[in-house]
Protein backbone atom coordinates (compact mmCIF):
# COMPACT_ATOMS: atom_id res chain seq x y z
CA UNK A 1 0.00 0.00 0.00
CA UNK A 2 1.09 3.59 -0.63
CA UNK A 3 2.60 5.69 2.19
CA UNK A 4 1.82 9.04 0.57
CA UNK A 5 -0.70 11.48 2.01
CA UNK A 6 -4.33 11.55 0.99
CA UNK A 7 -5.26 14.04 -1.72
CA UNK A 8 -8.51 15.98 -1.91
CA UNK A 9 -9.91 13.77 -4.68
CA UNK A 10 -9.13 10.68 -2.60
CA UNK A 11 -11.01 12.23 0.30
CA UNK A 12 -14.01 12.63 -2.04
CA UNK A 13 -13.65 8.95 -2.92
CA UNK A 14 -13.62 8.01 0.78
CA UNK A 15 -16.71 10.15 1.38
CA UNK A 16 -18.56 8.40 -1.44
CA UNK A 17 -17.59 4.93 -0.19
CA UNK A 18 -18.74 5.83 3.32
CA UNK A 19 -22.13 6.74 1.87
CA UNK A 20 -22.20 3.23 0.39
CA UNK A 21 -21.71 1.84 3.95
CA UNK A 22 -18.41 0.11 3.17
CA UNK A 23 -16.10 -0.97 5.99
CA UNK A 24 -12.83 0.87 6.55
CA UNK A 25 -10.83 -2.15 5.37
CA UNK A 26 -12.79 -2.26 2.11
CA UNK A 27 -12.37 1.49 1.62
CA UNK A 28 -8.61 1.19 2.17
CA UNK A 29 -8.33 -1.55 -0.44
CA UNK A 30 -10.33 0.42 -3.04
CA UNK A 31 -8.58 3.75 -2.48
CA UNK A 32 -5.12 2.14 -2.22
CA UNK A 33 -4.06 2.99 1.34
CA UNK A 34 -3.37 1.08 4.54
CA UNK A 35 -6.43 0.54 6.71
CA UNK A 36 -4.61 2.46 9.45
CA UNK A 37 -4.44 5.52 7.17
CA UNK A 38 -8.20 5.45 6.60
CA UNK A 39 -8.84 4.90 10.30
CA UNK A 40 -6.58 7.84 11.22
CA UNK A 41 -8.21 10.06 8.60
CA UNK A 42 -11.71 9.38 9.95
CA UNK A 43 -10.72 9.73 13.60
CA UNK A 44 -9.08 13.10 12.94
CA UNK A 45 -11.54 14.60 10.49
CA UNK A 46 -14.94 13.02 11.06
CA UNK A 47 -17.68 15.18 12.57
CA UNK A 48 -21.09 14.66 14.11
CA UNK A 49 -22.62 15.35 10.70
CA UNK A 50 -20.40 12.75 9.05
CA UNK A 51 -17.23 12.99 6.98
CA UNK A 52 -16.80 16.05 4.77
CA UNK A 53 -13.84 15.91 2.34
CA UNK A 54 -13.51 19.70 2.09
CA UNK A 55 -13.40 20.26 5.84
CA UNK A 56 -11.00 17.31 6.17
CA UNK A 57 -8.70 18.92 3.61
CA UNK A 58 -8.82 22.32 5.35
CA UNK A 59 -8.06 20.87 8.76
CA UNK A 60 -5.19 18.79 7.44
CA UNK A 61 -3.64 21.90 5.92
CA UNK A 62 -4.19 23.80 9.16
CA UNK A 63 -2.46 21.11 11.22
CA UNK A 64 0.61 21.35 8.98
CA UNK A 65 1.03 24.99 9.96
CA UNK A 66 0.46 24.31 13.67
CA UNK A 67 4.15 24.66 14.53
CA UNK A 68 4.19 28.27 13.34
CA UNK A 69 3.44 30.75 16.07
CA UNK A 70 0.23 32.55 15.26
CA UNK A 71 -0.39 36.28 15.67
CA UNK A 72 -2.82 37.23 18.39
CA UNK A 73 -6.27 38.16 17.11
CA UNK A 74 -7.33 41.61 18.28
CA UNK A 75 -10.84 43.00 18.73
CA UNK A 76 -11.04 44.49 15.23
CA UNK A 77 -9.75 41.31 13.57
CA UNK A 78 -12.09 39.20 15.71
CA UNK A 79 -15.13 41.21 14.63
CA UNK A 80 -14.02 40.92 11.00
CA UNK A 81 -13.60 37.16 11.29
CA UNK A 82 -17.04 36.75 12.84
CA UNK A 83 -18.66 38.90 10.14
CA UNK A 84 -17.13 36.85 7.32
CA UNK A 85 -17.86 33.50 8.98
CA UNK A 86 -21.54 34.41 9.12
CA UNK A 87 -21.36 35.02 5.35
CA UNK A 88 -19.99 31.46 4.96
CA UNK A 89 -16.39 32.50 4.21
CA UNK A 90 -13.80 29.85 5.08
CA UNK A 91 -10.85 30.57 7.43
CA UNK A 92 -8.47 30.48 4.46
CA UNK A 93 -10.56 33.03 2.57
CA UNK A 94 -10.72 35.22 5.69
CA UNK A 95 -6.94 35.02 6.10
CA UNK A 96 -6.48 36.38 2.59
CA UNK A 97 -9.01 39.18 3.04
CA UNK A 98 -7.55 40.20 6.40
CA UNK A 99 -4.34 40.99 4.55
CA UNK A 100 -6.11 42.84 1.71
CA UNK A 101 -8.57 44.88 3.77
CA UNK A 102 -6.91 45.31 7.17
CA UNK A 103 -3.25 44.75 6.31
CA UNK A 104 -3.08 42.00 8.94
CA UNK A 105 -1.20 38.76 8.27
CA UNK A 106 -2.20 35.70 10.29
CA UNK A 107 -2.07 31.98 9.60
CA UNK A 108 -5.15 29.90 8.91
CA UNK A 109 -4.38 27.93 12.07
CA UNK A 110 -4.49 31.15 14.12
CA UNK A 111 -8.00 31.82 12.82
CA UNK A 112 -9.08 28.26 13.64
CA UNK A 113 -7.62 28.63 17.13
CA UNK A 114 -9.55 31.87 17.59
CA UNK A 115 -12.78 30.25 16.44
CA UNK A 116 -12.40 27.34 18.83
CA UNK A 117 -11.40 29.62 21.72
CA UNK A 118 -14.44 31.84 21.14
CA UNK A 119 -16.68 28.79 20.98
CA UNK A 120 -15.39 27.51 24.32
CA UNK A 121 -16.11 30.93 25.80
CA UNK A 122 -19.73 30.82 24.66
CA UNK A 123 -19.55 32.60 21.29
CA UNK A 124 -20.24 29.62 19.04
CA UNK A 125 -18.33 30.57 15.90
CA UNK A 126 -17.58 26.91 15.15
CA UNK A 127 -21.16 26.44 13.97
CA UNK A 128 -20.31 28.43 10.84
CA UNK A 129 -17.55 25.96 9.93
CA UNK A 130 -19.86 22.98 9.81
CA UNK A 131 -21.33 21.96 6.51
CA UNK A 132 -24.27 19.64 6.25
CA UNK A 133 -23.18 16.45 4.57
CA UNK A 134 -24.52 16.10 1.04
CA UNK A 135 -25.82 12.60 0.58
CA UNK A 136 -27.44 11.07 -2.44
CA UNK A 137 -29.53 7.95 -2.26
CA UNK A 138 -28.02 4.98 -4.01
CA UNK A 139 -29.89 4.37 -7.21
CA UNK A 140 -30.87 0.81 -7.99
CA UNK A 141 -29.85 -0.89 -11.23
CA UNK A 142 -33.23 -0.29 -12.83
CA UNK A 143 -32.93 3.43 -12.16
CA UNK A 144 -29.55 3.50 -13.85
CA UNK A 145 -31.03 1.88 -16.92
CA UNK A 146 -33.25 4.97 -17.25
CA UNK A 147 -30.18 7.06 -18.00
CA UNK A 148 -29.92 9.29 -21.02
CA UNK A 149 -29.68 6.81 -23.88
CA UNK A 150 -26.95 4.65 -25.34
CA UNK A 151 -25.46 7.38 -27.54
CA UNK A 152 -24.09 9.25 -24.50
CA UNK A 153 -20.37 10.05 -24.54
CA UNK A 154 -18.31 8.81 -21.61
CA UNK A 155 -16.05 11.08 -19.59
CA UNK A 156 -13.24 8.77 -20.69
CA UNK A 157 -13.38 10.53 -24.07
CA UNK A 158 -13.22 14.01 -22.62
CA UNK A 159 -10.21 15.96 -24.04
CA UNK A 160 -7.23 16.55 -21.80
CA UNK A 161 -7.61 20.34 -22.04
CA UNK A 162 -10.93 19.96 -20.18
CA UNK A 163 -9.43 17.68 -17.55
CA UNK A 164 -6.61 20.17 -16.99
CA UNK A 165 -8.98 23.17 -16.72
CA UNK A 166 -7.13 25.01 -19.48
CA UNK A 167 -10.04 27.14 -20.70
CA UNK A 168 -13.29 28.73 -19.59
CA UNK A 169 -16.61 27.30 -20.72
CA UNK A 170 -16.17 23.67 -19.66
CA UNK A 171 -19.07 23.24 -17.25
CA UNK A 172 -20.30 20.65 -14.75
CA UNK A 173 -24.01 20.51 -13.86
CA UNK A 174 -26.11 18.80 -11.22
CA UNK A 175 -29.40 19.14 -9.38
CA UNK A 176 -30.14 19.37 -5.67
CA UNK A 177 -33.33 17.67 -4.55
CA UNK A 178 -35.89 19.48 -2.38
CA UNK A 179 -37.36 18.02 0.79
CA UNK A 180 -40.53 17.13 -1.11
CA UNK A 181 -38.44 15.29 -3.76
CA UNK A 182 -40.25 17.25 -6.46
CA UNK A 183 -38.46 20.55 -6.90
CA UNK A 184 -35.02 21.70 -5.98
CA UNK A 185 -32.19 23.62 -7.63
CA UNK A 186 -30.11 23.38 -10.78
CA UNK A 187 -26.43 24.16 -10.18
CA UNK A 188 -23.84 24.87 -12.89
CA UNK A 189 -20.12 25.45 -12.31
CA UNK A 190 -17.27 26.41 -14.65
CA UNK A 191 -14.35 24.03 -14.12
CA UNK A 192 -11.60 26.62 -14.69
CA UNK A 193 -12.91 29.66 -12.77
CA UNK A 194 -15.40 27.94 -10.40
CA UNK A 195 -17.96 30.57 -11.42
CA UNK A 196 -21.39 29.27 -10.44
CA UNK A 197 -24.92 29.68 -11.78
CA UNK A 198 -28.04 28.45 -10.01
CA UNK A 199 -31.80 28.39 -10.44
CA UNK A 200 -34.72 27.08 -8.42
CA UNK A 201 -36.70 24.42 -10.28
CA UNK A 202 -40.28 23.17 -9.61
CA UNK A 203 -39.48 19.61 -10.73
CA UNK A 204 -36.76 17.46 -12.29
CA UNK A 205 -38.32 16.85 -15.68
CA UNK A 206 -35.80 17.02 -18.55
CA UNK A 207 -37.79 19.84 -20.18
CA UNK A 208 -37.68 21.87 -16.95
CA UNK A 209 -33.95 21.30 -16.54
CA UNK A 210 -33.23 22.26 -20.14
CA UNK A 211 -35.24 25.47 -19.96
CA UNK A 212 -33.54 26.54 -16.71
CA UNK A 213 -30.17 25.69 -18.22
CA UNK A 214 -30.84 27.73 -21.35
CA UNK A 215 -32.12 30.69 -19.34
CA UNK A 216 -28.96 30.76 -17.21
CA UNK A 217 -26.45 30.20 -20.00
CA UNK A 218 -28.00 32.21 -22.84
CA UNK A 219 -25.85 35.32 -22.08
CA UNK A 220 -22.61 33.30 -22.42
CA UNK A 221 -23.59 30.57 -24.87
CA UNK A 222 -20.76 31.54 -27.23
CA UNK A 223 -18.24 30.76 -24.46
CA UNK A 224 -19.50 27.24 -23.70
CA UNK A 225 -17.38 24.33 -24.92
CA UNK A 226 -18.62 21.34 -22.93
CA UNK A 227 -20.94 20.11 -20.19
CA UNK A 228 -20.37 17.13 -17.88
CA UNK A 229 -23.06 15.54 -15.70
CA UNK A 230 -24.02 12.32 -13.96
CA UNK A 231 -26.43 9.79 -15.46
CA UNK A 232 -29.53 11.23 -13.84
CA UNK A 233 -32.86 10.89 -15.63
CA UNK A 234 -33.25 14.67 -15.58
CA UNK A 235 -30.43 14.90 -18.16
CA UNK A 236 -32.12 12.49 -20.56
CA UNK A 237 -32.44 15.20 -23.24
CA UNK A 238 -28.70 15.88 -23.26
CA UNK A 239 -28.66 15.89 -27.06
CA UNK A 240 -31.10 18.82 -27.05
CA UNK A 241 -28.79 20.69 -24.67
CA UNK A 242 -25.74 19.92 -26.81
CA UNK A 243 -27.47 21.03 -30.00
CA UNK A 244 -28.92 24.28 -28.65
CA UNK A 245 -25.74 25.38 -26.85
CA UNK A 246 -23.48 23.96 -29.59
CA UNK A 247 -21.25 22.20 -27.08
CA UNK A 248 -19.96 18.71 -26.31
CA UNK A 249 -21.68 16.67 -23.58
CA UNK A 250 -20.01 14.02 -21.38
CA UNK A 251 -21.30 11.59 -18.74
CA UNK A 252 -19.49 10.32 -15.67
CA UNK A 253 -19.51 6.64 -14.75
CA UNK A 254 -22.36 5.55 -12.44
CA UNK A 255 -21.55 5.93 -8.71
CA UNK A 256 -18.43 7.96 -9.50
CA UNK A 257 -19.07 11.34 -7.89
CA UNK A 258 -15.33 12.01 -7.60
CA UNK A 259 -15.17 12.29 -11.40
CA UNK A 260 -17.06 15.57 -11.13
CA UNK A 261 -15.48 16.93 -7.98
CA UNK A 262 -16.02 20.55 -9.06
CA UNK A 263 -19.81 20.35 -8.96
CA UNK A 264 -19.80 18.10 -5.87
CA UNK A 265 -17.76 20.68 -4.00
CA UNK A 266 -20.00 23.47 -5.30
CA UNK A 267 -23.10 21.61 -4.13
CA UNK A 268 -21.50 21.30 -0.72
CA UNK A 269 -21.07 25.07 -0.57
CA UNK A 270 -24.70 25.60 -1.62
CA UNK A 271 -25.77 23.14 1.08
CA UNK A 272 -24.17 25.35 3.72
CA UNK A 273 -26.96 27.85 3.07
CA UNK A 274 -29.64 25.33 2.13
CA UNK A 275 -28.95 22.12 4.10
CA UNK A 276 -30.39 18.70 3.40
CA UNK A 277 -34.10 18.76 4.21
CA UNK A 278 -34.62 22.25 2.76
CA UNK A 279 -37.94 22.69 1.00
CA UNK A 280 -36.83 24.71 -2.03
CA UNK A 281 -40.42 25.57 -2.94
CA UNK A 282 -40.38 27.83 0.15
CA UNK A 283 -37.03 29.46 -0.65
CA UNK A 284 -37.21 33.08 -1.81
CA UNK A 285 -35.81 33.37 -5.34
CA UNK A 286 -33.98 36.64 -4.59
CA UNK A 287 -32.39 35.11 -1.50
CA UNK A 288 -31.26 32.09 -3.50
CA UNK A 289 -29.73 34.30 -6.20
CA UNK A 290 -27.99 36.41 -3.54
CA UNK A 291 -26.38 33.29 -2.05
CA UNK A 292 -25.14 32.18 -5.47
CA UNK A 293 -23.77 35.67 -6.16
CA UNK A 294 -22.01 35.61 -2.80
CA UNK A 295 -20.26 32.37 -3.77
CA UNK A 296 -18.86 34.12 -6.84
CA UNK A 297 -17.25 36.99 -4.93
CA UNK A 298 -15.57 34.87 -2.27
CA UNK A 299 -11.84 34.35 -2.94
CA UNK A 300 -10.96 30.70 -3.64
CA UNK A 301 -7.66 29.05 -2.81
CA UNK A 302 -7.86 26.76 -5.86
CA UNK A 303 -7.68 29.81 -8.19
CA UNK A 304 -4.96 31.69 -6.31
CA UNK A 305 -7.33 33.41 -3.87
CA UNK A 306 -9.00 35.27 -6.68
CA UNK A 307 -12.78 35.26 -6.92
CA UNK A 308 -14.67 33.21 -9.53
CA UNK A 309 -16.26 36.45 -10.73
CA UNK A 310 -12.98 38.21 -11.50
CA UNK A 311 -11.42 35.11 -13.06
CA UNK A 312 -14.34 34.25 -15.34
CA UNK A 313 -15.02 37.81 -16.46
CA UNK A 314 -11.35 38.88 -16.30
CA UNK A 315 -11.98 41.97 -14.20
CA UNK A 316 -10.64 43.53 -11.02
CA UNK A 317 -11.29 41.81 -7.73
CA UNK A 318 -14.17 43.28 -5.73
CA UNK A 319 -11.95 43.27 -2.63
CA UNK A 320 -9.02 44.98 -4.38
CA UNK A 321 -11.41 47.57 -5.85
CA UNK A 322 -12.96 48.14 -2.43
CA UNK A 323 -9.52 48.75 -0.96
CA UNK A 324 -8.48 51.06 -3.82
CA UNK A 325 -11.64 53.14 -3.59
CA UNK A 326 -11.52 53.22 0.23
CA UNK A 327 -15.08 51.90 0.63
Amino acid sequence: MSKRQLTKIERYHISYLLEENLEQKEIAEIVGFDASTISRELSRNRYENGYDPDIAQDYTAARKSFSRKGRKIGEEEGAYIEEKLKLKFTPEQIRKLLKIELGVEVSTQTIYNYIHRQTKEGNDLAQYLLRKKTSKRRKNKKAIERKAGDNRVSIDKRPEEINKRQRFGDLEIDTIVSKDSKGGALIICDRASRFTWGALIPNHKPSTINQALFDLLEPIKDKIHSITSDNGFEFRDWEGISEKLKCEYYFCHPYSSWERGTIENTNGIVRRDFPKGTNFSLVDEKEFKFRIDLMNIRPRKCIGFKTPDEVFFNRESFWEMKKRLHW
